[in-house]
């Protein structure tokens, strides 16, 4: 290991302590943690990932990632996930102390270990192949956090959108995952939250053959937001269209909006299509590299 390597190490371990200080549990009453699934899946999501990123150098990484190496990027993975997933959820509106343990919230903790788990399968893909396939040149732990940026940043971006629109077109339900109760909508945005990843993972990912090739697999976050678009449409004509209170009456999660339901079974079948959708994408895009070679 160089000096920068090194001291981006040092840096690593000390972001990855300040991340498990903030969000550590020891100092929380055991009352929080009875009856509460939503630790649990955290925890669950961070160790996921720590095995995904490990199994990953192991097994797919560029052959420079040996020996010490492994464990170089396994405390940058740790530092990633806590920070970026496990802290940096409070980017999506989502709070770990508050929402999951002091409200227990299920479907907060539920989307949150969907969050984690995601950024975890998006570091681990940015350290998969070989950043210079057709040269002699060796990647280095900037190319690992350079295209692991672009796919967080991409994946909270479609997050976002995701929530925007599910506030404006129901507000008062799944509008706040923050307020909601109900199983069914942590599921979908669980759902679609991994569902996103895997594109995303996947265009991370090497061997890098160039930037059309990984780009192309971005354009997967349009056709799962475009499918949300549709189930919504759906969902609002079964339910008669726009339910607006009048002001001070009846007042939703955000404003003077009445939750508008979904019919039974509706967000199952739409978190179904999103994992149908980001599965197939990924198929197809191992048919193109038969097809059309690297980077077509």
């Amino acid at each position: 290991m160089d000096e920068s390597e090194v001291l981006i190490l040092i840096v690593a371990f000390v972001a990855m302590v300040g991340a498990w200080i903030g969000t550590m549990q020891a100092a929380m009453h055991r009352l929080y943690f009875r009856g509460n699934p939503g630790p649990g899946l955290v925890r669950a999501a961070v160790l996921a990932s720590l095995f995904w990123i490990w199994l990953v150098c192991l097994i797919w990484a560029d052959d420079s990632v040996r020996g010490v190496y492994v464990l170089f990027y396994l405390v940058l993975g740790y530092a990633a996930v806590k920070l970026f997933g496990h802290a940096g959820s409070r980017i999506t509106g989502l709070r770990y102390r508050i929402d999951v343990l002091e409200r227990r919230n299920p479907v907060a903790g539920l989307v949150m270990a969907a969050f984690v788990l995601a950024t975890g399968l998006i570091f681990g893909g940015s350290l998969w192949g070989d950043a210079d396939p057709v040269g002699d040149d060796e990647g280095g732990w900037w190319i690992v956090w350079g295209f692991f940026l672009m796919g967080w940043i991409a994946l909270v971006m479609a997050f976002r959108i995701w929530l925007r629109r599910e506030r404006k077109r129901f507000p008062g339900t799944s509008g706040s995952l923050r307020r909601t109760h109900d199983p069914e909508d942590g599921r979908a945005a669980a759902l679609f939250l991994l569902a996103a990843a895997i594109p995303l993972t996947d265009a991370v990912a090497g061997d890098f053959w160039g930037w059309r090739h990984g780009l192309l697999t971005f354009g997967v976050l349009a056709g799962l937001l475009l499918a949300h678009e549709v189930f919504l449409g759906v969902a609002r004509a079964g339910a008669g269209g726009s339910a607006e209170a009048p002001d001070g009456a009846g007042a939703g999660a955000s404003g003077g909006a009445v939750a508008v339901g979904r019919p039974a079974g509706a967000r199952a079948t739409e978190g179904l299509v999103y994992l149908g959708l980001a599965l197939a994408a990924w198929g197809a895009n191992r048919v193109l590299n038969i097809f059309l070679g690297p980077g077509g």
